[in-house]
């Protein structure tokens, strides 16, 4: 992306390139301040050092993003499909049958970009089970699915 920088007098655009990671500095000749002596030497270059705002639900670890989803246990259990919000898309994902909370799920090519090459990271998906209220009917079913367990 190209961002408008206005600091210390100076104002310029600036090209950031696709993968920079966090703490990266750009150098732009001829952008710092003015030579404190002489005003007929060229300006000092402006350091822009790079700080990536990420949502506060994800954490980018390289190139990987990661993020916990919280589904209900039964849909861990029999397997379901989900989308998940990525910084440039959404993405389907499938998770597994017999599933449990705490499993990471790997999606090739899904997260930040590397830089400098057409690759990107992967997304690891965390999975939660969140609380259901089940009602006295699915408690039975439930009872039931133990008692074959212990059958």
């Amino acid at each position: 992306t190209t961002k408008y920088i206005d600091a210390a007098g100076q104002q310029f655009n600036i090209k950031i390139p696709k993968g920079i990671h966090e703490g990266a500095k750009l150098r732009v000749k001829g952008k710092g301040m003015p030579h404190p002596v002489n005003s007929s030497a060229p300006s000092g270059d402006a350091i822009i050092i790079m700080h990536i705002l990420t949502d506060p639900n994800m954490v980018v670890t390289g190139s990987d993003i990661w993020i916990d989803i919280t589904l209900p246990f039964y849909d861990m259990l029999l397997g379901c499909e989900s989308e998940v919000k990525t910084p440039v898309s959404t993405v389907k994902i499938k998770v597994p049958k017999n599933s449990n909370e705490g499993k990471v799920l790997r999606i090739v090519g899904k997260g930040m970009p590397i830089y400098n090459t057409d690759q990107y990271g992967n997304l690891m998906v965390k999975l939660r089970s969140s609380n259901v209220n089940l009602s006295e009917e699915q408690l039975e079913y439930i009872k039931k699915v133990k008692e074959l367990e212990n059958a």
